[in-house]
């Protein structure tokens, strides 16, 4: 190698190294500015932003009716919210309180308002006091400490607390700026301190609080570009539920709100719900929660983002989308429940104006006149018509319509209600949110009657030829006070000679009671075939809070083997002969110097409520009276002289009388009296089977749950067989038919006067059912059950007023009705041919 050779390779051997350290000193510089600069910069950044999780619920799935038209569904929603930094400091809450101002001023441009309660208030003395909204002294007191805590003025003399509170928050610099026309009055500065009341109620909550909901959206952008502007204040998007037909459908739709009880936080917190979600708290809402929502853990989606102090968003990390909830198909017929709807107030109004005119008539008042000073003398009133229901089923029990009277919007649940609002849905005597349809079970009256034909023709009691005149007082049982059939006695003529279907058509009471008699006199077999037609068991209807209809029996009387309570029992009748005994006892025991422990006098009425259930009572109550007499003795230690007193055992067999069950019992069952209590619904669903062919199914308002990507992932078109009854009693009901027939279109039918020269008037059978509730005839129950087609059914109605005078009188919805579905039938029916060559041309 050459000199100058080795001289270049060494020169650039040094260069290299030269370049290479140069390199590394800027490296190491670089890394030194980039730790110095984390260390300066990002660690402020960290103390004053964090982390936060946003979870979004999907949009709660819609409902619909049979003909895919929406009956609910959610909307997107803008609301303005307020969250503080909690360690804020007196000059940062004056920036917070001017925000809140500003909200309050725009949501006062659109007609909303800024409203949360505050717990100060003047007096009629100008002085301030609190007003916490109770009258319990114990309560007032832990709130005032709340407030007091919560706000840290714990020392403050009550007279300083609003000047105080002013200082702390700056209230009184808002309008510092503003002009004399624009100062805030001290009810704006109040309604300032509302909102800070409100965000430290929920301080440990860590979430901002709504200050107006659903704003427009130019409110909306005013207060999303004017962020920098107001410290603390944020839009959210929100689900909002809507009820498009407002009132419609309102007691099977139901409505959505917030968990209201500790049960309920629990319950939904376990799938995945927060605690400012709604839910579904009535009708198909309820029942269908867990189709519907878009708020439990499968379905919630989330958003990580960075967070400034003030909670106000700075950047989105991360996003897992949510899913929507799931669409609920009705079986429901918009078009005739519109009409079902209309009929049923039509006939609460109109059976009303037909009682206000016979309380006007003199000849109707003398007539009652002295049960009427009977009422006055306890202060009752007169009960009139004031609601009701209606159910219309299909021959497979799927609800075609359901209507109770009187309704209300469940939107008022979501937007808020005005004091009048309030008042009608939470304090209205008639309920409007309670869904007569199948909360309200009530005697039937002669609706009955057919189950009990039933009953006697399955158990070989009787032909469907076979002749019963009425022979006026029934003294079977009873022949000092004997039950007599509805019609005048100078009138027997009519009820002379009937067969089945003439005592139905008539609803001879007297044919009923003769045929409730041969099946015996504990109702046994009645019972238990009113049991197999459904009328003892809910229907299991989609819906929340199905009342259990009854129907009169020893059991239902009284049931040894549940507790004595009246939500174990099937009335409250066991509960109040209970307490009555264990009172008289207890009285006796003090006027023998005896103190009757109260577990003691338990057991004793348990002994004896037990022993009337399972022992006859003898000739002229012999076997009832040692009875008495030995359980006396045994449980309470009585001497024998005081267990042979009549003052003593007379009114323990009186009491005891009333959970007995007996023949005057079993007779006025037969006709719909009695203890017997039955649903609309469950009324509707018996209908059905006699219609059907004798089949007892599931009432069903589900037609199909779908996907929110329209998949049908649920059906439900398949009815639910409760009982099959069809060879028992299938040859039996086309004469039951022909007797329903009769009462609307037969001479001396009960109904006929409602439906005489009608168009449709041979075409369906109906049924009248007037239950007796006192001895003030218009107070009667007033029950009307139909089926049409006659002679090939497809739907059953079923009319239910509460004090609605006549069974008849509700002929006229069901006369509405059909008008409308017979109406329908003709129109489905018009075929227009086309003409010759029509295509061709």
């Amino acid at each position: 190698m050459k000199r100058e050779d080795t001289w270049k390779i060494i020169l650039l051997g040094v260069i290299t190294v030269f370049c290479f350290s140069t390199l590394a000193v800027a490296l190491a510089g670089l890394q030194i500015y980039s730790l110095s600069s984390d260390e300066i910069d990002y660690s402020e950044v960290a103390r004053s932003t964090m982390e936060k999780t946003i979870y979004e619920q999907g949009m709660r799935g819609q409902i619909l009716d049979s003909s895919g038209n929406v009956l609910a569904y959610d909307k997107k929603i803008y609301n303005i919210c307020f969250y503080r930094d909690p360690t804020s400091k007196r000059e940062q809450n004056g920036e917070y309180s001017k925000a809140i101002w500003e909200v309050i001023r725009l949501a006062r441009m659109e007609d909303k308002s800024v409203e949360f309660p505050f717990w100060l208030a003047l007096d009629e003395r100008g002085e301030w006091a609190f007003d916490t909204g109770s009258t319990d002294e114990y309560v007032m007191e832990r709130r005032e400490r709340m407030f007091r805590s919560n706000f840290y003025v714990s020392s403050v003399p009550l007279g300083q607390l609003y000047e105080r509170l002013c200082y702390n928050y700056m209230i009184d610099e808002i309008d510092i700026d503003f002009p004399d026309n624009e100062k805030l009055t001290q009810e704006d500065k109040l309604q300032v301190l509302g909102v800070w009341q409100e965000m430290q109620m929920n301080a440990f909550n860590s979430i901002p609080i709504t200050l107006v909901s659903d704003v427009k959206w130019k409110t909306m952008m005013e207060a999303e570009t004017r962020g920098g502007q107001l410290p603390g204040i944020s839009v959210s998007v929100k689900n909002q539920r809507v009820y498009p037909k407002g009132t419609f459908a309102c007691h099977i739709l139901g409505y959505t709100g917030l968990m209201q009880s500790e049960s309920q936080l629990a319950e939904y917190l376990e799938k995945g719900y927060q605690r400012t979600d709604t839910i579904g708290m009535d009708g198909v809402e309820y029942s269908m929660e867990q189709w519907l929502t878009g708020n439990s853990t499968r379905r919630r989606g989330e958003t990580i983002v960075e967070v400034d102090r003030s909670g106000r968003q700075i950047r989105e990390l991360s996003k897992t989308e949510p899913v929507d909830g799931n669409t609920v198909k009705l079986t429901i017929d918009s078009d005739l429940q519109r009409v079902v709807e209309k009929a049923l107030e039509n006939i609460v109004n109109r059976i009303r104006n037909e009682q206000e005119k016979k309380v006007d008539d003199p000849q109707w008042l003398e007539s009652k006149k002295e049960e009427l000073q009977y009422y006055e003398s306890i202060d009752r009133k007169i009960r009139y018509a004031q609601n009701g229901a209606i159910v219309v089923l299909d021959m497979n029990a799927r609800v075609l319509a359901m209507a109770s009277y009187p309704n209300y919007d469940p939107n008022l649940f979501i937007i808020g209600m005005d004091e009048d609002q309030r008042f009608r849905m939470l304090e209205d005597e008639r309920n409007p949110l309670y869904n007569n349809a199948i909360k309200a079970a009530d005697t039937p009256g002669s609706v009955f009657k057919m189950a009990t034909a039933l009953a006697a023709l399955a158990n070989d009691k009787i032909t469907v030829s076979e002749r019963i005149s009425d022979g006026g007082p029934f003294t079977v049982y009873d022949i000092v006070n004997p039950p007599r059939c509805w019609i005048s006695p100078n009138r027997l003529y009519v009820h002379e000679d009937l067969d089945l279907q003439g005592a139905i058509a008539n609803s001879c009471n007297y044919y009923f009671y003769t045929i409730a008699a041969r099946m015996g006199k504990d109702g046994e077999m009645l019972y238990r075939y009113a049991a197999k037609l459904g009328l003892t068991s809910k229907t299991n209807i989609d819906l929340p809070n199905e009342k259990k209809s009854v129907v009169g029996s020893q059991v239902s009387l009284y049931d040894p083997s549940k507790p004595i309570s009246g939500y174990a029992q099937d009335t409250w009748l066991p509960v109040q002969v209970r307490d009555a005994l264990k009172r008289h006892l207890y009285q006796c025991g003090e006027r023998w110097s005896y103190n009757y422990e109260d577990d003691r006098l338990d057991r004793c009425v348990k002994a004896l409520m037990d022993m009337a259930f399972s022992t006859d009572q003898g000739v002229e109550m012999n076997i009832w009276l040692r009875e008495i007499r030995r359980i006396l003795m045994e449980e309470l230690n009585m001497t024998q002289e005081m267990a042979y007193r009549a003052d003593i055992v007379s009114e323990v067999v009186r009491r005891l009388n009333e959970i007995k069950w007996g023949g005057s019992q079993t007779t006025m069952t037969a006709i719909g009296q009695s203890i017997s209590l039955i649903t609309p619904v469950a009324m509707a669903r018996y209908v059905a089977a006699l219609g059907n062919g004798g089949y007892v199914y599931d009432v069903q308002i589900i037609d199909s749950i779908i996907s929110p990507t329209g998949e049908i992932i649920a059906s439900f078109d398949k009815p639910v067989l409760v009982n099959d009854l069809s060879d028992e009693i299938g040859m039996y009901l086309p004469v039951i038919l022909r007797g329903m027939e009769g009462v609307t279109s037969d001479e001396t039918g009960t109904a006929r006067k409602v439906f005489d020269k009608w168009d449709y008037q041979d075409d369906f059978g109906g049924k009248t059912g007037t239950a007796q509730k006192s001895k003030i005839d218009i107070e009667n129950n007033s029950w009307f059950v139909a089926i049409a087609p006659i002679y090939d059914p497809e739907i059953a109605i079923v009319v239910y007023v509460p004090n609605g005078y006549s069974g008849a009188m509700s002929g006229y919805a069901v006369k509405e009705i059909l008008n409308y579905y017979f109406e329908q039938l003709e129109a489905e029916d018009v075929f227009i041919m086309p003409l010759p060559n029509a295509l061709a041309q």
